[in-house]
Formats: structure tokens, sequence, C-alpha cells
């Protein structure tokens, strides 16, 4: 019979058949995923993603992690190159080492620092910053009324704290302040301290109306044409007589220059003295 000739031949070509669906279905290099193969002819299984768009607030190719590649992705924490900051990751930065004294720097959401928090930021620039007192002139609202004194000024330190010792009010007698003395405290000065000036006299000087100097108001001055004090004369004699000073019976006598008499020029004949303009005796 002519079929059973090409019998053989039908069955070995079955047999090819039927074996090489067997080896493409135990090798993994040929997997049915929508006619692609592992190697990715059609799609990648390796579970990158190789161009899709970040959607925080920069943009580029991210990996299958989330970290962008190719851009910042500001608000995950982590500070990028191109960030000065993100979250608490402020890459080290802090006030001191930006010449603050104290505070705590932060970062914006724009990933950005902000200095903000710092304190301290420059005591010598005339602006008070928080944690100062003053800053050189600028004293704020301060006055020395703030600590009971009407007068004075408060004075900034180095520090930029507010001193006070520049405040005071006289007329308390209390020697504060720049005062030099106050109402009857005039730290021991008598009127014989002025006697360069021509005053004299064991009595006390007097302190100013400001408090700000001893002066020698009320103090005998020798030379002002007024008797006063201890003075025994002050300038002219109205009746220089010698006789009206002593047993004189000759002479005139005359004012010295610290209101004192002076009976140099008087004499008394017959005394056994020879005195005033007496050539003999």
């Amino acid at each position: 019979m002519t079929w059973m000739r090409f019998l053989p031949s039908f069955v070995a070509t079955a047999a090819i058949a039927v074996g090489s669906a067997g080896c493409r279905m135990d090798n993994p290099a040929f997997v049915d995923s929508a006619g692609g193969t592992a190697s990715g002819t059609s799609g990648s299984t390796s579970g990158e993603t190789t161009s899709t768009s970040t959607s925080g607030t920069s943009q580029g190719s991210a990996s299958a992690t989330g970290t962008s590649t190719t851009g910042t992705f500001c608000g995950d924490g982590v500070r990028q190159p191109n960030e000065a900051c993100d979250g608490t990751d402020l890459g080290g930065v802090t006030c001191q080492g930006q010449g603050f004294s104290g505070g705590e720097v932060t970062c914006r959401e724009d990933c950005t620092l902000d200095f903000g928090g710092c304190t301290g930021s420059g005591c010598g620039d005339e602006v008070v910053d928080p944690g100062e007192q003053c800053d050189g002139t600028n004293l704020g609202d301060a006055s020395c009324d703030d600590v009971g004194h009407a007068q004075g000024t408060p004075a900034c330190t180095m520090s930029c704290t507010l001193d006070y010792g520049g405040c005071y009010t006289c007329g308390d007698e209390m020697i504060e302040g720049p005062e030099v003395c106050d109402g009857t405290k005039v730290q021991g000065a008598t009127c014989n301290d002025f006697a360069g000036d021509g005053y004299h006299g064991d009595g006390p000087a007097t302190c100013s109306a400001d408090c700000m100097q001893i002066v020698p108001d009320g103090c005998p001055q020798c030379g002002n044409m007024i008797v006063e004090g201890d003075e025994a004369c002050d300038g002219p004699i109205a009746d220089a007589a010698c006789d009206n000073f002593g047993s004189y019976d000759a002479g005139s006598v005359s004012c010295t220059a610290e209101c004192t008499i002076d009976t140099s020029d008087c004499s008394k004949c017959g005394n056994g003295i020879v005195e005033g303009d007496e050539d003999c005796e």
C-alpha cells in the first residue's frame, strides 16, 4: 500500500515537533510574555524604571527606589548636591558656624537654609537681634527709669547687654553713676581746697545743682571786698591807724592777700624795739 511508505516519515516529523515543544517548556529562556522573551525585547523585568518622571518639587528620571538620579527631590529628607538642606539634614551647618552666638538653623520647604532662629547675629551692628538687649547706640526702649533713676542714660556693653551704671538721681544724698557729689555729700571737700581762687575756711564746699562738680559756693573768698567767715579784713581798711590795732603811736595797718591784718608798718617809739619806719630806738 502506498500510504504505508510515508508512515515512518510522518512519525519522525511528529516526534521532532513534540520534542521541540518539550524543550521550549523546560527552557527558562523562553517565556510566553506577550510574545516577548526574558531578555526584554518588548518589556523589562529587571524592576527598574528608566524614564519615569518624579512627582516631587524637582523633576528628572528616578530609579525604582524613588531616589532622584538626574535632579533633586526636595522633601525626601536627604540633602542632594544642589540642595542646601532637606528636612533635618542641614549638611552640618550651625548658627555658631555662621558667626551667630546661639540658636538653631532650620530648613525651609524649598530646601534652603533659614537662619531666622539664630541669635546674637552681630553684636556691634547697631541692630538689636533676638537675644540682645541693645546694640551699640541702639538701646531700644531702655532708659534709666527702668531702674528707678531720674537722670543718666544706660550704656550698651560689648556683649550687647544693658549697663545701668550711668544712671543716677541727683538730690538723693547718694553719689551714684557719674555724680561727683550729691547734696551734702561732697567727699570731704572744704573751702580751703579752693585756696588757689582765694577761698578759705574749714567749712564744707558745696555740691553743684547737677551733682557733677564740687564748688566753693558759700565759702569766704579773700579779695571780694567782703569780710566774711574768719576774715579779719578784705581789701582796704577804712580806719587803718595802727593805734586802732594795738599800743602803737605811728603807722598804718593793711590787709594781706589772706585777709589778715598786717601791722608791719606800725611802731611805738620808746618801747626799745625798732619797728615800722623807725631808724633807731
